[in-house]
């Protein structure tokens, strides 16, 4: 994740977080098969993407008339530009 794409971005914050054996196992098989660079990087995806998708169905409110976790998502590819959709 690049760290230019907004100034709420320039500072990250650390998260301790537990999970499964299984889902430890899991997330480091896709970065060993090159979809994410480390584990951290397959979790904030997975973050971003449950935000954006979140907002996207107005169950979450934005903040702002753009969404900082939509436009993201969209920039890399992650949204259906046309159709407002999760990948």
């Amino acid at each position: 994740m690049t760290r230019s794409d907004t100034k709420s971005e320039r500072k990250s914050v650390q998260l301790n977080i537990t999970v499964s054996p299984l889902i430890y196992e899991r997330l480091k098989e896709l970065v060993e098969l090159g979809y994410f660079s480390s584990v951290s990087d397959a979790v904030r995806y997975a973050i971003h993407k449950m935000i954006a998708e979140l907002e996207i169905q107005g169950k979450l409110p934005k903040k702002g008339e753009t969404s900082f976790f939509e436009e993201y998502m969209r920039k890399r590819g992650w949204i259906k530009v046309d159709e407002g959709e999760i990948d």
